[in-house]
């Protein structure tokens, strides 16, 4: 029988807790809990040390998503999100094999060859949620963007929030 991976993020113990105990201080927990990937939350990141988080999730052999409030595209520009390199890197740097971000502002003017270069320069797999917000928090622009990824064949996979789906009245 095949377990399903379990992913927990930070988010859930709240962000005041989080921030006061640390990130790293729940990876034992959630390694008793028998999740399977922790998830790093770059809004609650107080002082910890990257490396040593990553460190200590392969020691309790949990897999990591990290999650950054970033947008993938901004209102008016065709061009990727310009901060979505470093937050590669420094997805890379907690160990991440996944990095979540929100679509933001997606059009038919966006360029995905652009997304496409950029992605090629990181080993860590873009995964695109859906948030709160009426441009990035509807159905209709996720399949859009998802016919494009198809398309020109991305490595981008899709999370969503079913919870954010109700913001926007959308039907999960």
């Amino acid at each position: 029988m095949n377990k399903p991976a379990v992913s927990i993020s930070l988010s859930s113990y709240g962000a005041d807790l989080v921030r006061q105990r640390g990130q790293g201080s729940f990876v034992d927990v959630l390694a008793t809990a028998g999740a399977s990937r922790i998830e790093w939350r770059e809004e609650l990141l107080t002082d910890e040390d990257p490396a040593q988080l990553a460190a200590d999730t392969q020691a309790q052999a949990l897999e990591s998503v990290y999650s950054s409030p970033i947008e993938l595209w901004l209102a008016g520009h065709s061009k990727p999100n310009p901060q979505l390199l470093t937050t590669l890197q420094r997805a890379q740097a907690f160990g991440a094999k996944w990095l979540k971000v929100s679509l933001g502002y997606f059009t038919d003017n966006n360029d995905l060859q652009a997304l496409a270069r950029l992605l090629s320069q990181s080993p860590v797999q873009l995964l695109v949620e859906n948030d709160q917000t009426l441009h990035g928090g509807r159905i209709e622009p996720f399949q859009r963007f998802f016919d494009e990824v198809e398309q020109h064949n991305l490595p981008i996979k899709m999370t969503f929030d079913i919870g954010n789906w109700q913001w926007q009245d959308q039907s999960a």
